[in-house]
């Protein structure tokens, strides 16, 4: 295993400390952002509250946050309803049945008391009186009649038998009548003198029988309590509740407070002594609910930007600012939450999973805030749905614009069925009108506030996004325009190189833009000496040729430190830097350990000394680069670059590579490895094939003569063919230097790309 240099492994271990208290930080942030959306919630959904008791001046106009219903209203109107019907009575038909035994019995007793004292006169102080009396009692002991006066009963036993039977079918009589009008207790004492006036317009009699026939009048109408209490129940629920609309004044400055505006404003949540803490409880538990879906769906869909801090810096601050929008834009129009923007900016950051999971909370979130209303939920979802599939073609900035226009649309439909189904949100015959232009601003807002806010988020977490990978491969570049004029042949190699791994990326699902733009960047360090890298050696002398090895290697490792320098001044992101230190590895540079090897310096020489500060690539993309730069290097020093031998170099870079540990960060596996080096085979074969020597074509005899005179013309100039390479060599004589005509490189296509 070759050990990374000791400046490598302490930020390793740092990176290593960071990763284990990242946990810690990510549900810290978690918090934080919970927290935000609870203050959010409990704002919108309680607003300012009001001290006032009845009879208190009210000191501003008061207007109805929501709607909602008026309890104290509909309660009063509702027992006003069930005060109005009245009890519910029924006959009993048991009590005319037990009444006119009662008589029978009342008349039969007087006969018996009356057969056993024959001749007595009822009256005086008759020993026979008294026990008369007493019998007579005895016998309605259980009688209704037992609570009749002394004098009553002695009245009705001095009635000759005349008397009693007239009396007896008289009192029945009056008894079933009344009885059969039906006799409740409240009208007992009418019933009584009815009775009363019935019997003495019948027959003459004592006041005694009239006693009689009250005292055996009793109610035989039974209040129905359950029916009573069903038909009350129905007139409250036949009640229409009356309700209070948003925006409608509940109190006015000035005006005394009532107590059905106290109510009111308990009601609204607008009353300091209201429970508040169950607002604020309630809010606590939304927020946790919501960022537990995400949270969810990130764990068993997305484990690996679930473990990235950035991950929950991002979906929360993206959340939280859409929330902070909607509310501002609440006092125009609740159909203008941008929730389409928050869904834009997770997908183009973290993907279209997250995006799509980020819109439908967001929607939620929003219909909440904006008193539970369904209109501008639905809105908000059908937006936020069509923003997330409108990414799926993001190629550039300019695109999110289309994105907008999609979101734009998705909201005029949305808004044209909610309109259907609950009416316009805006008032007036222009309402609809109005909504529908609303979706539309919506939709243009959106994808303004993503792109205004887009680079922001970049910048600062550092995220290549495609868009901003696009942007970074633009040959326009400030760094990639001067490896272009000061260093043609890197900026050329770089560009080979880049086409080799996309295309190696695209084989093994890495991801090939990362590649690319990688790639163009990898060698950026070379910019600081290019003279002493062979493939921008044009003048043909070679640096290296007057160093020792030692020197070589450090002035060839260098270029990996000082392109990590000039990216973090360009400011390129960090994944992009990542190609610059890895792209190497710790590889060995074996030429120039073997010309320190030559030199019989062998038994002084430490290896470790002659390798590559790495790190070792740790990601699919910088190993393919890796791999793409050595093959594209060592192929074009190739003699002969035969498919065959193109394959069995290929194939002994990548064997090599895995030998010397290379790749062991990375997470290619030998089936990827193969899909590599078939890929890298079949480029390089399609750029390095054979081609035709074309024969001289001969000259017209305008051509000879013309070609003569030029030639007596530049003799005079004392610069002869033979002083830039020798007649007939071209361009290839030219670069030749030290390493014969015919090179054109330096003469080092037999040495590593470097040298």
């Amino acid at each position: 295993m070759v050990k990374e240099k000791a400046g490598t492994g302490l930020k390793e271990r740092l990176r290593g400390a960071l990763r284990r208290d990242s946990s810690f930080r990510r549900w810290g942030w978690a918090v934080v952002f919970a927290i935000a959306f609870t203050a959010l919630f409990w704002s919108s959904i309680v607003p300012e509250r009001y001290d006032l008791k009845v009879g208190q001046v009210a000191p501003k106009d008061i207007k109805a946050p929501r709607s909602t219903v008026d309890q104290f209203e509909t309660q009063r109107l509702r027992r006003e309803a069930a005060d109005e019907i009245n009890y519910v009575f029924e006959v009993d038909p048991q009590v005319a049945g037990e009444t006119g035994r009662e008589v029978t019995s009342m008349f039969a007793a007087l006969r018996r008391v009356r057969a056993a004292h024959p001749g007595t006169a009822w009256t005086g102080e008759d020993p026979a009186v008294k026990a008369g009396l007493d019998e007579l009692r005895a016998e309605l002991s259980a009688a209704p009649a037992r609570n009749l006066a002394d004098a009553d009963l002695l009245a009705l036993l001095a009635l000759p038998e005349a008397g009693l039977q007239a009396a007896e079918p008289a009192v029945a009589a009056a008894l079933r009548r009344a009885l059969t009008a039906g006799v409740k207790s409240e009208v007992l004492s009418s019933f009584r003198s009815q009775v009363e006036t019935e019997i003495t317009g019948t027959l003459e009699a004592n006041d005694a029988v009239v006693h009689l026939a009250q005292a055996l009048l009793r109610p035989n109408m039974v209040l129905n309590w359950e029916e009573t209490l069903r038909r009350r129940k129905r007139a409250e629920d036949a009640v229409t509740p009356v309700r209070i609309l948003e925006g409608e004044f509940i109190v006015r400055e000035g005006e005394r407070v009532s107590e059905r505006q106290v109510a009111l404003l308990g009601d609204l949540g607008l009353s300091r002594r209201g429970e508040t803490w169950r607002s604020l409880f309630g809010s606590a538990l939304l927020a946790a609910a919501l960022f537990g879906m995400v949270g969810a769906y990130l764990a068993h869909l997305a484990p690996r930007l679930i473990g990235r801090e950035s991950t929950i810096i991002i979906l929360g601050i993206a959340a939280t600012a859409t929330l902070v929008l909607a509310q501002g834009l609440r006092s125009t129009s609740s159909l203008l939450a941008p929730v389409a923007m928050g869904a834009m900016l997770v997908g183009v950051l973290l993907g279209r999973g997250p995006a799509l999971v980020t819109g439908v909370v967001l929607a939620v979130a929003v219909g909440v805030t904006m008193g539970f209303e369904f209109r501008a939920l639905f809105v908000a979802l059908v937006g936020a749905v069509a923003a997330v599939f409108g990414l799926g073609r993001l190629g550039q900035r300019s695109d999110l614009l289309r994105t907008g226009g999609l979101v734009a649309v998705a909201n005029v439909v949305a808004i044209g069925i909610a309109a259907l189904l609950l009416g316009t949100a805006s008032p007036g015959p222009m309402g609809l009108w109005r909504d529908l232009g609303i979706g539309l601003v919506n939709g243009a807002l959106c994808a303004i506030l993503t792109i205004g806010s887009l680079p922001l988020f970049e910048s600062y977490f550092g995220i290549l996004t495609s868009v901003r990978l696009l942007e970074l491969s633009n040959p326009n570049q400030a760094v990639l325009r001067r490896l272009l004029v000061e260093a043609p042949g890197t900026y050329h190699h770089s560009v080979m190189v880049a086409n080799l791994a996309e295309a190696a990326a695209q084989a093994v699902g890495a991801d090939p833009l990362l590649a690319r733009v990688g790639a163009y960047f990898h060698d950026i360090g070379k910019l600081k000496r290019p003279y002493f890298f062979i493939e921008n050696q044009f003048a043909g002398d070679n640096p290296h040729d007057k160093i020792s090895p030692s020197l070589s290697v450090l002035i060839l490792t260098s270029h990996v430190r000082d392109g990590l320098e000039l990216a973090r001044a360009a400011r390129l992101p960090e994944a992009v830097q990542e190609f610059i230190g890895e792209h190497h590895g710790t590889t060995l540079v074996s030429f120039f350990y073997s010309r320190a090897a030559e030199n019989g310096r062998e038994e002084q020489l430490i290896e470790h000394d002659f390798r590559y500060d790495g790190p070792r690539p740790h990601t699919r993309e910088t190993a393919v680069v890796m791999l793409a730069d050595s093959a594209e290097a060592a192929v074009r020093a190739l003699p002969r670059p035969t498919p065959a031998r193109i394959e069995g170099l290929v194939q002994a870079i990548i064997r090599e590579r895995l030998a010397d540990h290379q790749l062991d960060r990375c997470d290619l596996t030998f089936r990827d490895l193969d899909a590599v080096a078939e890929t890298l085979v079949r480029v390089l074969t399609g750029v390095f094939h054979p081609r035709i020597e074309y024969p001289d074509m001969p000259l017209s005899e305008a051509q000879r003569r013309e070609g003569k005179r030029g030639d007596e013309e530049r003799a005079g100039d004392g610069a002869g063919a033979g002083a830039i390479g020798g007649v007939g060599a071209g361009d290839a004589g030219a670069g030749g230097g030290s390493g014969g005509a015919g090179q054109g490189d330096g003469g080092g296509r037999g040495r590593p790309e470097h040298t």
